[in-house]
């Protein structure tokens, strides 16, 4: 930055990041979670941020729009799912989970999504700053929409 308080740099997945470097003396290393839910060690205190949002590193293998809330949800083979508002041009929520998720469905609303992974299918609750499980459905498997 032109005032040299922040370091901007890039992943090797191709994510932009900030750094601020009055932090730089207090390289304690903690983790941050990647874009593929990894650990990244960046510094403790003032962990490094996104520049811009952070975008799917891999294919995306579901999306849905909903009806009533400008929001569109994506899931891909990075294991992320992510709600994008597209009137104001970002990620509002993302998510890492442990399985590949291969279809996503929005309700109307936008407060439920039904994500589809290898070995079930769950409804989930859609909240500020993640997705909770509501109910699980085991004897649905691999739905891809």
């Amino acid at each position: 930055s032109p005032s040299e308080d922040c370091l901007a740099a890039i992943t090797d997945r191709g994510q932009l990041i900030t750094i601020p470097l009055r932090s730089a003396k207090r390289l304690r290393e903690t983790p941050l979670k990647g874009s593929r839910g990894e650990e990244e060690y960046l510094p403790e205190k003032q962990p490094a941020k996104w520049m811009l949002c952070s975008f799917h590193t891999g294919p995306v293998l579901g999306m849905d729009v909903c009806v009533r809330r400008p929001i569109v949800a994506t899931c891909g083979a990075d294991h992320m799912v992510r709600l994008w508002n597209f009137w104001e041009r970002r990620c509002e929520l993302e998510q890492y989970f442990m399985e590949e998720a291969f279809s996503i469905a929005l309700h109307p609303s936008g407060l439920q999504a039904l994500v589809g992974f290898v070995d079930r299918l769950r409804l989930m609750d859609v909240l500020k700053d993640e997705l909770k499980t509501y109910k699980d459905f085991p004897q649905i498997k691999s739905c891809r929409e």
